[in-house]
């Protein structure tokens, strides 16, 4: 699913029940920060349906790539995983590939 009406000031609880059918779940270009970030990642955390996960294009910074990190060593279910054109810095980059040596179900990362 694509989210086209979907702003950084929406809340992410109405989403549960929809992300617990989805298999791929497309965020790109929403303008997300990273407390936003965090939020969907506490959801993500438990989700056993999305195999492929894109939040490219977002201002995630740090803490919300920490988040997803985090979110990524408990969810053993997320394949393909698409955080291009974020700017993550270096504790960012640390935890995403933290998380590629603990996670072994992660087979595609974009990155740019």
């Amino acid at each position: 699913i694509i989210l086209n009406n979907f702003d950084q000031k929406s809340h992410f609880w109405p989403f549960l029940v929809i992300l617990g059918t989805l298999e791929k779940f497309d965020i790109d270009h929403r303008q997300l920060g990273p407390a936003s970030t965090r939020a969907l990642a506490i959801a993500l955390t438990v989700n056993t349906r999305i195999l492929n996960f894109s939040i490219r294009d977002n201002g995630i910074g740090e803490d919300g790539a920490v988040a997803l990190a985090e979110m990524l060593i408990e969810n053993n279910y997320i394949q393909d995983l698409d955080v291009s054109e974020i700017k993550i810095g270096k504790r960012g980059s640390d935890a995403l590939f933290q998380m590629l040596l603990e996670n072994t179900t992660v087979q595609k990362l974009g990155t740019s």
